[in-house]
């Protein structure tokens, strides 16, 4: 084609429409924002300076042995093995020494109650012969004024012997009561595989332990002090309720030592000593 040609060939069909598409541009601002974006973080990846973080200072582990302290916050209580024996055998020996008072109170009391020989069958061993007891005899009365345990010696392991004291009343057929001697017992028993008490045999009779030596009592000097005011003072700083008749009084450290009879209604009368501090008298 000669040049005369291509000047004739207008521009507007050898040049493509420049004219923009509105929906290609959108999709291009897109883009390169995102083009954008993207470098700007490389770049400052790349080439800002790196922050570098100052360590901390620890210091080096160091061993510390604590001395034990005792805990406040009430943690359980840790008990030996001994600890708790010691408390079951103790429940136990209370427990026998309770039974061999009940026992006592059934087997030397003779009332003609049936319910009594009725618990005596419950305690004894098997085998006994009734007409062992006297308990059906209905010539004579006995009740047991009071019975303590005074020892509960563990023989064997789950076996007891109990020193049991006890006095008793007693009347034939048609007399008065007369109050007996203290007398004593030792009654076995052991632990039956339930957990329960039981006798192995009949009680037997065993020697009172002697009273320990009676002190010397000193007597008040007389009765010049403290006065009658102060008796009645003394009665009322012990709260008694009933006549007391000073027989003598006298000085013992900060106190006084006070003799007097206690009246009871029923007009019998008992010694005491009242012990009455100073302050009480001077007021």
């Amino acid at each position: 084609m000669s040049e005369e040609e291509l000047e004739s060939i207008p521009w507007s069909t050898l040049i493509e429409d420049a004219r923009p598409d509105r929906g290609r541009l959108v999709y291009m601002a897109a883009g390169a924002v995102i083009v954008f974006s993207l470098a700007a973080v490389a770049a400052r990846s790349l080439w800002s300076p790196a922050t570098a973080e100052t360590p901390l200072a620890v210091d080096p582990p160091v061993a510390t042995t604590l001395a034990p302290t005792e805990s406040t916050v009430g943690a359980p209580a840790l008990f030996s093995e001994a600890d708790l024996m010691a408390s079951l055998d103790n429940e136990s020996t209370r427990a026998a020494a309770a039974y061999a008072e009940w026992f006592v109170y059934d087997f030397f009391t003779v009332d003609g109650d049936a319910s009594t020989l009725e618990s005596l069958r419950s305690a004894l061993p098997n085998g006994v012969p009734e007409e062992l007891l006297p308990h059906t005899s209905t010539q004579a009365v006995t009740y047991v004024e009071w019975a303590s345990a005074a020892r509960v010696t563990e023989a064997s392991p789950g076996r007891y012997e109990v020193l049991v004291l006890f006095r008793t009343v007693a009347a034939a057929e048609g007399l008065a009561f007369d109050r007996q001697p203290v007398r004593a017992v030792v009654v076995p028993m052991e632990m039956s595989s339930t957990g329960g008490l039981r006798l192995t045999d009949l009680p037997s009779p065993a020697q009172v332990p002697q009273r320990p030596v009676v002190a010397e009592w000193i007597a008040p000097d007389g009765p010049s002090s403290p006065s009658i005011g102060g008796a009645a003072a003394a009665l009322s700083w012990h709260g008694l309720d009933t006549d007391l008749a000073v027989i003598a009084a006298s000085p013992d450290g900060d106190q006084w030592r006070v003799l007097a009879i206690n009246h009871l209604p029923s007009g019998t009368g008992w010694p005491f000593t009242v012990l009455v501090p100073n302050e009480v008298l001077a007021d």
